[in-house]
């Protein structure tokens, strides 16, 4: 309480010449007060109604910091980023120093980690005037009902943005990204990925070695891992998870223990006790295996009547399926397995026949079960998840119910071939002015991404309009007719898409 006082005392005549509205603040908004946030943050609205304003809130170092105006829920791989980086030219738009910041997502028990950091991401009240906005896009939040929920509970009032793509291709691009990944992950056998390592370890144990007062040999090696999954990429996504994290520190602590005599000396902590080289199955495999989940996860709706000509009339579960468990996939994953011995460890499940399974009117008649697999929504693993992701009517109907209109859905096929007339309509959503991005090119839009946030695309695998695996014709319309009844589903939810919707349907 003392800390929001002092905070707020602050808004004197020199805030008030930046930001008019700083004045008048009075009602709570961003109601951080859910058991997984342990520290109590006050925020406060610009004005009494929820439209157009702005909420500031007091983050961990005694700062007001501008809060979102808007959430891109997803979907990864549909153009979610490039739908954020049309913000960034707006006049009124002020970044987050991140895109993504995954402080609703499921990745549940880390918010306490997240909260700090998630404030310091936004504008100070400092940079700000009476129209500035900002907002964050994090494409995890979609997948789970735990995300929606938190979210509501925390900003009701909260403007959201989905964009959806023909989920066969975004199957396909999301698989391309995680061999992306895969492929740039952690080589000491590379000589340029071994000089980075050892040009920041060099400048950090310099920059330490000068200091007054001499830092413990814990905190230097703390200083050493945080600069390097800052400053090289392959060594953030080979090294991330707390685990890992702990492990290699703990083996840094313990050269600076022994005292190094060059940076060469910190090598062994790199090699493969330490450094995750991942694996991933083949996309046939993947693509088949989830999809086999899907199937075995597919209910008959009790409620409903099952004319005596659909395939599903009278369909009982006797199709059996074989397909390996999560555990498996970490196995193999971590190396600990061939894709052969994980291929012999599968597990069986009753499905319907695929006749009821794949027939396009069998969506009035049938429910997807999630927890049957999925059971706190999706994640981000590298083995798995490209089909469920695709999902979308269950995903947008949780949504819809917490939201309703605060909640836009977009195809991509509207950003792409008419991208001024979908962003202003996006900006109208948000409550921001109309601005004219008709005449931004990809190549600008992507230098606009590299200037806003610089690490992104190494860290996270993305590219604008990247080329993806190539997978054979026959997989193309096996994921196609997959997908035909789950799409029938989202037009029932989303029916001002439904164009958009029979086109994805169309299969090869």
């Amino acid at each position: 309480a003392t800390t929001t006082t002092t905070a707020l005392a602050t808004l004197g005549s020199s805030t008030v010449a930046v930001n008019k509205n700083a004045v008048s603040m009075k009602r709570q908004c961003f109601f951080l007060e859910h058991e997984e946030f342990t520290t109590k943050i006050t925020c406060l609205s610009t004005c009494e109604l929820a439209n157009n304003c702005q909420c500031f809130c007091v983050s961990v170092k005694d700062e007001l910091r501008l809060m979102p105006k808007f959430m891109v829920i997803g979907a990864q791989k549909s153009g979610s980023t490039a739908l954020f980086a049309y913000f960034l030219p707006h006049p009124d738009f002020l970044p987050p120093t991140k895109k993504e910041g995954h402080l609703f997502d499921l990745g549940l028990g880390r918010q306490r980690q997240r909260q700090a950091s998630y404030f310091t991401n936004f504008p100070s009240i400092e940079q700000t005037d009476e129209l500035s906005f900002t907002g964050e896009a994090s494409p995890s939040y979609i997948l789970n009902e735990t995300s929606a929920a938190l979210i509501h509970q925390t900003a009701p009032d909260m403007k959201l943005i989905a964009i959806l793509r023909d989920p066969a291709d975004r199957a396909v691009s999301e698989y391309s990204m995680k061999v992306r990944m895969v492929n740039q992950a952690l080589d000491m056998t590379n000589y340029d990925h071994r000089e980075s390592i050892l040009t920041v370890i060099k400048d950090v144990m310099k920059r330490e070695a000068s200091k007054k007062i001499s830092p413990t040999p814990g905190e230097t090696a703390d200083q050493i891992f945080r600069h390097l999954k800052r400053k090289v990429a392959p060594f953030s996504f080979s090294a991330r998870g707390k685990k890992r994290g702990d492990k290699l520190v703990k083996c840094f602590t313990g050269i600076m223990e022994e005292g190094p005599s060059s940076e060469l000396d910190f090598l062994p902590c790199l090699g493969a006790d330490y450094i995750r080289k991942e694996r991933i199955f083949d996309v046939e495999s993947v693509f088949q295996r989830e999809m086999d989940l899907v199937d075995a996860s597919m209910e008959l709706l009790s409620s409903t009547v099952v004319p005596r000509s659909s395939p599903c009339f009278r369909a009982k579960k006797t199709r059996e399926v074989r397909v390996f468990s999560e555990k498996v996939l970490l196995k193999f994953q971590r190396g600990e397995l061939t894709s052969d011995e994980a291929n012999g460890l599968k597990e069986t499940y009753l499905t319907l026949p695929l006749a009821c399974l794949r027939d396009a009117n069998s969506a009035y008649f049938l429910h997807f079960d999630g927890k049957k697999f999925w059971p706190e929504g999706s994640g981000s693993n590298i083995v798995h998840d490209y089909i469920y992701r695709g999902l979308y009517a269950t995903q947008l109907q949780t949504y819809f119910d917490l939201f309703s209109n605060n909640l836009l859905v977009l195809a991509q096929e509207q950003l792409r071939f008419d991208q001024n007339t979908t962003m202003n309509d996006v900006f109208s959503h948000v409550g921001a002015a109309p601005f004219d991005v008709s005449k931004i090119t990809d190549k600008f839009l992507e230098s606009l991404i590299e200037l806003a946030w610089p690490s992104f695309g190494t860290k996270s695998g993305w590219e604008l309009n990247s080329t993806g695996v190539d997978i054979s014709d026959e997989l193309r319309s096996k994921l196609c007719k997959f997908f035909i009844s789950h799409n029938m589903r989202l037009k029932v939810v989303v029916p001002w898409l439904a164009t958009f919707v029979d086109d994805w349907n169309e299969c090869p």
